[in-house]
């Protein structure tokens, strides 16, 4: 079922295929990276699970990363569009 309004077509991207090092994943994540600069994670094989376990962890660093003042975020800038 979709969401009503809009929503985002973005491409969906296997971690544990990216773990195996499949080609076709590779290149998936590859081109969201370049096309989109964003793409969903699928985290639900059973061997994935580990990771979901951690983001209480993770949580804080991502936090702390996003209430940076823009001028230091800007220092990883690449000079391009689709990253920031």
């Amino acid at each position: 079922m979709k969401p009503a309004g809009p929503y985002a077509q973005l491409h969906t991207i296997n971690f544990s295929k990216l773990v195996d090092a499949d080609a076709h994943e590779l290149d998936s994540l590859s081109k969201a990276c370049r096309e989109d600069g964003f793409f969903y994670l699928d985290l639900t094989a059973e061997k994935d699970q580990g990771i979901l376990k951690d983001w209480k962890t993770l949580l804080p660093w991502v936090n702390d990363w996003l209430n940076q003042p823009v001028e230091e975020k800007m220092k990883y800038h690449h000079g391009k569009p689709n990253y920031g």
